[in-house]
Formats: C-alpha cells, sequence, structure tokens
C-alpha cells in the first residue's frame, strides 16, 4: 500500500516515518482509513509518539474505526444525495442477497445517507439500501469524471448515479447490500431491531436507559458492552479502556454494577 502511495521504498520509509503521520493532502481515499488495524501491528511501535497511546491499552483502534465509519458516510453522503440511479451493477455473491432484481433500483433517487451501528443506510425515493461492509469491506465513490476504473475481482456493487459511482469493494465478501421497502420490511428489522442506543445521539442514548439495561442484564459487563444491544460501536478495545479507567473487572455481572 505505501509503495504504491509514496515512492520511497518500505526499508526507507520505516526508518523515516510512522503510520500516524500526517496524511498527504492527496491522500483522501477513506478506504485507505479502513486498513489501519491491518497495518499497525507491522510497523515499530517504539518510534511513535507517546500521544498516539493511551495509559493502560496502546492504540485506541477502536475510536479509530468509529472515526473511518463516520468518514465513510460523510465523504459521499452529500455528494450522492439527489442523485438518480442509473444502473447497478452486481460482482460475486456478499453475506445476503440484493433481495431484488438490480434493475428494479434504476429511476429511483438517493434522497440521504444515515448510520445506524455498522450499517449506512442510503434512503431511496422508493424504499432504503442497508451497507455493511463486514470485515474487509471499503466504500469508494467518484464523480462522473474522471470517473472509477473497471470493476476488479473484488468489486462486488457498483451503484451508478446521475452524480457518480458508489462502489463496494470486499476481498472477503463478508459485507452485503440488501434492498428493502423501508425500517419496516421484515429484512431490515431482521438486521436493526436488535441494536442499541447510539453513544453520540442525545435522542437515543440516556445514562438512565443506559443504567436500566444493565440492571436488566446479568451476562458480564464486557459481553453486553460487546454485543451491541443495549449500546453499539462499542469494540473490544474500548470496551477493555473503558472498564479498566472504571475499575471494573470484565467478568463482573451488569446488573451488580
Amino acid at each position: 500500500v505505501f509503495v504504491g502511495n509514496i515512492n520511497q521504498s518500505v526499508e526507507s520509509l520505516v526508518k523515516t516515518s510512522h503510520l500516524l503521520a500526517p496524511f498527504p493532502e492527496a491522500m483522501i481515499d477513506s478506504a485507505f482509513f479502513d486498513r489501519f488495524h491491518a497495518y499497525v501491528p507491522g510497523w515499530e511501535i517504539p518510534k511513535m509518539r507517546p500521544e498516539f497511546f493511551t495509559n493502560q491499552y496502546g492504540l485506541i483502534v477502536d475510536y479509530l474505526a468509529e472515526w473511518a465509519r463516520e468518514m465513510r458516510k460523510r465523504s459521499f453522503a452529500d455528494a450522492i444525495a439527489g442523485a438518480r440511479i442509473l444502473s447497478v451493477s452486481l460482482g460475486k455473491p456478499l453475506r445476503w442477497p440484493l433481495g431484488c432484481a438490480p434493475q428494479d433500483l434504476v429511476g429511483r433517487r438517493v434522497l440521504q445517507v444515515r448510520r445506524r451501528g455498522k450499517y449506512l443506510l442510503l434512503d431511496l425515493s422508493q424504499g432504503l439500501l442497508l451497507l455493511h461492509l463486514g470485515m474487509s469491506g471499503s466504500l469508494r465513490f467518484a464523480p462522473q469524471a474522471p470517473g472509477l476504473p473497471a470493476a476488479g475481482a473484488h468489486d462486488h456493487f457498483d451503484l451508478v448515479t446521475s452524480q457518480g459511482t458508489l462502489r463496494l469493494h470486499d476481498p472477503r465478501r463478508f459485507g452485503a447490500v440488501v434492498a428493502v421497502s423501508g425500517e419496516d420490511d421484515p429484512r431490515a428489522r431482521k438486521l436493526l431491531d436488535g441494536l442499541g442506543m447510539e453513544p453520540l445521539d442525545p435522542a437515543s442514548f440516556t445514562w438512565a436507559r443506559f443504567a436500566a439495561g444493565l440492571q436488566a442484564r446479568r451476562a458480564p459487563i464486557k459481553t453486553v458492552l460487546l454485543a451491541g444491544k443495549l449500546v453499539v460501536g462499542v469494540g473490544n478495545i474500548c470496551a477493555s479502556e473503558v472498564l479498566f479507567a472504571s475499575r471494573i473487572h470484565p467478568a463482573t455481572l451488569a446488573c451488580d454494577i
């Protein structure tokens, strides 16, 4: 990845920089941000500055992941709003089927892009698209000019619109794009109804609801945080950080807090 983006040898790059140095202005593809977790272990951690670490566990990877999810949404949300769908192309099967014929989406307009947990929701003039990136997926949006190159072996969904193309790249194919009639559609409810509160949304999250949810659960607190049914967006490292800072053992029953 770095040899392709920076015109230096890997040996020179490792000696003179680190992964979290400021990005060049040209490096704006949000798909790159998704690869933080894959490349951090291969870098010489002592070369990094102390402010990139916490006092307990090291890199705050979950916060970077949450930031990357929001960046994915913002990177194309404004650009695609109001666009009319011209065509839809599918590659190899993803985790779940699209749920309709690709041509059925043609002519609909993209009204807005929202986020729910790890799902991106594209509100259409008729229906809704649910996007999930799985473990290895990334999204890229390019305006009509110059557009995107021809789809490769791991490009499995192209949404071509009047304002540009949105592409899902997913080597492991654990991601999905699902077309539903709305959030009340049984397929949408199966995916979304079990999700907990959005921690950064005051309309969704309150400490009273969070406390009540803990009292109603007899599972270990870390298991509860990771499950995503009480609150979404908490990953393994984030849960460990919070519990350590709160002096709460991960095996403590949620109802005992």
